[in-house]
């Protein structure tokens, strides 16, 4: 544009210059008369010429403003792309992550589950042998036959075999998923045998149940009396487990954090507290 201007400038100070000649061509022969005409002719021509390539000189100068723009938003476009490439991959990754997760949780329920069942396994045995009496009793020098249900009353042996009974059906509901069943079938229990060995066992699977129902604040209320009524039983750690993940299903962000937190420390380098970290980490990520 610079150049234009002083190209204009030029062609404006030799019109100039041949106007002030103007006066004076009375006073030339023919000879000057005609050098001067063929001069202000080719002036004539120059300033029509400069003209013609200043206006050719814009358009050049738009073309590039044109061409530089376009430049400019292909590479936006190919950024977008490169962006939007990018978030795909890492939406993948945390889908992936978050399937082997509950793989993991699912295994981790699973192992809980064999566990207790074969504790309650041991428990129907010794119900089992309690319950049973020999065909023929051992007798020694006129001594009454041996009884092995010996200090249990009939009621409180049929009592035992309840009890048993009783716990796995309602298992046996936890682990077919008919958690409603599971659920009243654990209530009863604890009802009818609060002070069975079996009960911390049957108040954390009731916690599962209503947890597995999507009952969540009755789980957390299930979870939070395994830690309160049998705090030197085995279930303590993984009812604390479920009761933050319970907390977190009910959006009591800060109350989930202080749970897990405290199995972080309290059971280092376990598998809850590797559950744990992996719930407090999800929750860093959410922003809680």
């Amino acid at each position: 544009m610079k150049q234009n201007s002083l190209l204009t400038a030029a062609m404006a100070c030799g019109l100039l210059m041949l106007a002030s000649f103007n006066p004076a061509l009375a006073g030339m022969n023919k000879t000057e008369t005609q050098r001067f005409q063929a001069l202000s002719a080719d002036v004539q021509s120059l300033s029509s010429n400069l003209r013609s390539q200043g206006g050719d000189f814009n358009s050049r100068i738009a073309r590039l403003e044109q061409l530089l723009e376009a430049s400019n938003m292909q590479q936006m476009y190919q950024r977008m792309q490169t962006l939007d490439e990018e978030n795909r991959q890492l939406r993948g990754q945390l889908e992936e992550l978050s399937h082997r997760l509950q793989q993991f949780t699912d295994r981790e329920k699973k192992l809980n589950l064999d566990v207790d069942q074969r504790l309650e396994q041991i428990e129907s045995r010794r119900g089992s042998v309690m319950s049973t009496s020999p065909s023929v009793g051992y007798v020694d020098s006129g001594s009454e036959p041996y009884d092995p249900n010996e200090g249990y009353s009939p009621n409180e042996v049929t009592n035992v075999l309840d009890e048993q009974s009783q716990y796995r059906q309602s298992f046996g509901y936890l682990k077919g998923g008919q958690y409603s069943a599971a659920i009243v079938g654990f209530q009863q229990f604890l009802q009818s045998y609060p002070d069975s060995s079996m009960s911390p066992n049957a108040q954390y699977w009731l916690g599962e149940a209503n947890y597995g129902a999507g009952k969540f604040e009755q789980a957390a209320t299930n979870f939070e009396a395994v830690r309160s009524q049998y705090p030197g039983t085995t279930k303590v750690s993984d009812a604390s487990l479920k009761l933050g993940y319970s907390l977190y299903e009910l959006s009591r962000w800060d109350q989930a954090k202080s749970v897990l937190q405290e199995i972080v420390i309290k059971h280092p380098g376990s598998a809850v507290a590797n559950l744990a970290s992996t719930r407090l980490q999800r929750l860093k990520q959410e922003g809680h």
